[in-house]
């Protein structure tokens, strides 16, 4: 009994978990137009520590 009920029990939670249904939430972005994003970095150390270095062209790259 319990060979049988485990497994129809394993994919009836499988296929309730997945869902089946449509996103209802639309994309508030238009076709062809960039997803604005606000990227925060910080780092802990001096202005001569490596990854400060790194952090700081990172930034000026992506500015």
């Amino acid at each position: 009994m319990q060979r049988i009920f485990c497994p129809i029990l394993f994919f009836m939670l499988l296929i309730l978990a997945t869902g089946c249904g449509e996103d209802s939430k639309q994309s508030e972005r238009k076709e062809g137009e960039y997803q604005k994003i606000k990227l925060v970095m910080s780092v802990n150390g001096t202005n001569i520590a490596t990854d400060t270095k790194v952090a700081m062209k990172f930034a000026e790259l992506v500015s």
